[in-house]
Parts: structure tokens; C-alpha cells; sequence
């Protein structure tokens, strides 16, 4: 019987290296690294008033430690609406900063938080909405319990998103929810990016070799992270939802399908919009979007009128409060308030899934059914 030849030690390697990425890629994207200089600083004035940052931490049920800024006027009512705001994958709180112009001049406070594995908040692995609904629940807890909250509504992009729609399936005290870029099911997601990042491969790659190496790594990732990603499904949870619901769908969306927002929409049991604006994934979302999120939630976070901000153009812009155009910093005994840069050599924004991490994640896709074809 002739000898079978040898497998390529490079091949198994580059085949094993491929896998570690994709897995990685899920439960272990880069941290945002950045220091309390990033959220900007702790007095400000805003078209006239002032406002105050506050930093404060929490524990999930795992007794991991949560980072979390809370932005609100100094002089406010003993009670106020409080917009949480939840960061997508790879990212942090601080994605929360080009929105606060438009929030702060609704009259409500701004919470936002760095999920567990992600920016400064402990922990190991991300999970993509299984494990951030409980610091979700960990937030809001702590926000009911200290007695200086209202109304509640959630604002997330991507995995903040999907976390918005699993931590709402067990609260029904929720008052509004802005949902921008969802994915309907982790599992549907998967399945697009490996079709996309093969899909200029010579060689067909077959369904079930697609379904198989998904199980695989499906079972990595229960082992390290204790999680099943086939869990991760928030079209399973939107036909028992009944908060109001914005969806925003990014038109040219090159991560997440605009079809995960439509189904989610379609299935949506409350009451529910959808919008539809220019940009990217990871691109800062247009004035259009800001006036239409300020009119949602001015509807059902029940902001009396008297508190809000003139509604001035500039109130729209991703340009933080403290900018300005319609701000300043004001005195505080925090450290500086100086900005260091958070954009790459292009100018891309690099908090959050940027169009390079897209690129490496499919590379990856793409090499490890490559590698795997030739073991």
C-alpha cells in the first residue's frame, strides 16, 4: 500500500492560524484603548446651560466591573429621562459623545457604558449581545435604584442594538428604543460574511463545508466564551416586543445587510419606525437621523417641552457639545480636557467595527476556508 503524502506543516499552521482569527474575530475584536481625556470634560456649557459629566462603575452578576459616564445638566429636576446609550463591537462609551449634542438639547441626561470585554470594563470576551443584556439589566438596575431616573430608552448601534432588543424581551418598563443597525441573527450574519469573503474564490464553496466549519467554531466559542452563538437570534424576541422602536438602516451598510433591520422591523410587534439614511456601518450618522431620533424619543421619553434647548441646526451636528460652535469647556477640577486622536492614518474613526476590521475579518474568513480546502 503506497505511503500517503505528507500534509504541509505551513498549510495545518496557516489553516490553524485562520480558525484562531475568525474566533477571535467574535469574542475577542481589539479593545478601544483610550483614557478619561477621550470623554471630553467634566463642566461644559451647552447653547447656555450647563452641564456636568459624571463617572461612575457597576457590577454585572458576574461581579465584573462596568465603566460608565453619565452626562446631565447641573441643574436638573430630582428626577430625569435618561437615554443609555450602547456601544457596538470593538468599541466603547465614548461612541456615545457625536450624539450628545442632539440628546442634551432634548432636556435628558446621557448614560453610556463599556460592556464587559470591551474598552475599560472588565472582563474577557465579548458576546455580542448574550452576555451584555446582563450589563444591560446591571445599568438599569443601578439607575432605578438610585432614584434619579424617569423615563428610560435605550439608543444602541449593532451589538448595542441587539443587546437593546434582548434586555427589552424582560423589561416592559422600557420606554423607547432607537435600534441602529442591527443583525437579526448572529447565525444569518456569519453565513453572509463567509459567502461575501469567498465569494471571489475560483472554487465553489459548498453549504454544508460552510455549515460545518460554522458548528466548529460555534463550539470553540461555547467552550471559551460559555455562550451558543445560534442563541444570539433577536428576530426570535421582536414578535413579543411591544416598546416603541426606531430602526435606522445605513443605506450602504458594507457589514451588516439593511435586510437584518427590515426583518427585525416586519416582525416587530409594538409600535415602529423605520429609517433609511446615507453612509456606512461605521460612518457618523447624518443631521437627518439626529432630527428624526430627537422627534421619536421627544414622543415617548415624555420630555416636557420647557426643558429642552433651541432646536437650532447646529444642535444636529456629531460635533461634541463642548465644541465651539455651540459650546465651551468650563472649569473643572478634572483632569485636562484635552482630546488625543482616535482616527487612523485614512481619518476613519477607528472606535467600533471600522471598514479595515471589516476587511481583516472577512481576510480571515477567507483564508481559513482557503487553508482548510488544501489540509
Amino acid at each position: 500500500m503506497a505511503e500517503q503524502p505528507e500534509r504541509t506543516p505551513g498549510i495545518i499552521d496557516q489553516a490553524k492560524a485562520a480558525y484562531e482569527q475568525v474566533v477571535c474575530a467574535i469574542i475577542r475584536p481589539p479593545r478601544t484603548t483610550y483614557d478619561e481625556r477621550h470623554l471630553g470634560p467634566r463642566r461644559f456649557e451647552f447653547l447656555g446651560r450647563t452641564f456636568i459629566r459624571e463617572d461612575f462603575e457597576v457590577h454585572n452578576v458576574k461581579d465584573e466591573r462596568l465603566v460608565c459616564s453619565r452626562w446631565a445638566a447641573e441643574q436638573r429636576p430630582p428626577m430625569v429621562p435618561t437615554l443609555i446609550f450602547m456601544h457596538g463591537n470593538a468599541s466603547a462609551r465614548l461612541e456615545a459623545i457625536p450624539q450628545l449634542g442632539t440628546l442634551l438639547s432634548l432636556g435628558v441626561a446621557v448614560v453610556s457604558f463599556d460592556f464587559a470585554g470591551s474598552g475599560l470594563s472588565d472582563g474577557e470576551y465579548v458576546t455580542l449581545g448574550a452576555n451584555e443584556r446582563l450589563d444591560c439589566r446591571a445599568v438599569v438596575t443601578y439607575l432605578r435604584a438610585e432614584g434619579k431616573t424617569s423615563t428610560i430608552a435605550f439608543w444602541g448601534r449593532s451589538m448595542g442594538a441587539v443587546t437593546a432588543l434582548l434586555y427589552a424581551d424582560e423589561d416592559n418598563m422600557v420606554d423607547a428604543m432607537v435600534l441602529d443597525s442591527p443583525f437579526a441573527s448572529l447565525k444569518l450574519l456569519a453565513e453572509e460574511l463567509v459567502e461575501r469573503a469567498t465569494e471571489q474564490t475560483s472554487t465553489k464553496i459548498p453549504k454544508f463545508a460552510v455549515s460545518g466549519m460554522l458548528q466548529i467554531v460555534r463550539r470553540t466559542i461555547r467552550s471559551r466564551a460559555k455562550i451558543d452563538i445560534n442563541d444570539i437570534s433577536a428576530i426570535d424576541h421582536t414578535p413579543k416586543l411591544y416598546v416603541p422602536a426606531l430602526f435606522c438602516v445605513v443605506k450602504g451598510d458594507s457589514f451588516i445587510a439593511n435586510k437584518h433591520s427590515e426583518l427585525l422591523h416586519g416582525s416587530y410587534a409594538g409600535d415602529k419606525f423605520i429609517l433609511s439614511v446615507e453612509g456606512d456601518h461605521n460612518d457618523a450618522r447624518p443631521p437627518a437621523m439626529h432630527v428624526f431620533v430627537r422627534r421619536f424619543l421627544e414622543r415617548y421619553m415624555q420630555v416636557p417641552t420647557s426643558w429642552a434647548l433651541e432646536k437650532r441646526e447646529s444642535v444636529f451636528s456629531t460635533l461634541p457639545p463642548w465644541h465651539p460652535t455651540h459650546g465651551r469647556v468650563l472649569p473643572s477640577e478634572g483632569p485636562s480636557h484635552d482630546l488625543l486622536n482616535l482616527e487612523d492614518a485614512s481619518g476613519e474613526q477607528t472606535v467600533g467595527m471600522t471598514r479595515a476590521r471589516a476587511r481583516e475579518v472577512e481576510g480571515a474568513v477567507g483564508d481559513l476556508f482557503g487553508a482548510s480546502r488544501s489540509v
